[in-house]
């Protein structure tokens, strides 16, 4: 570490802070309650007029916060916007099916799926993702 850059040592400081400053749990209010939920069980958001919905795998709530505000206080890093009415996390998804216009976040379809427009598509290939590391 002694042989680094002090100046490359500080912007990895600083993302690191960043990064710490993240959210692990954000919380959400719909009509009848408030949840705290964790930002990786989050699959997608889907934009409902002046409401969202939040999918999470098994279960999905409708939160009163418009799509831009919740997605305000979703980690960058992890989750992109796809056009005006959805946001993705990107760590959650396992294929993208072009030919179908399709997002999968499960083997064999056995989680979720998102049917995509052409723009959505190219959004999402803009953002080139790559596989997570192990």
């Amino acid at each position: 570490c002694k042989h680094r850059d002090p100046a490359e040592r500080g912007v990895r400081i600083e993302k690191l802070l960043h990064a710490m400053k993240q959210p692990a749990r954000i919380r959400i209010n719909t009509k009848h309650n408030s949840y705290f939920i964790d930002v990786h069980d989050i699959f997608f958001l889907e934009a409902d007029g002046n409401y969202t919905r939040l999918e999470l795998g098994s279960r999905s709530h409708l939160c009163s916060m418009n799509l831009k505000a919740l997605y305000s206080m979703l980690p960058a890093d992890m989750f992109i916007r796809l056009g005006r009415s959805r946001v993705v996390n990107t760590q959650k998804i396992y294929e993208v099916d072009k030919k179908r216009q399709k997002l999968i976040f499960g083997p064999g379809n056995s989680i979720a799926d998102l049917g995509l427009s052409k723009a959505e598509l190219r959004d999402l290939d803009r953002h080139n993702l790559h596989a997570p590391k192990f």
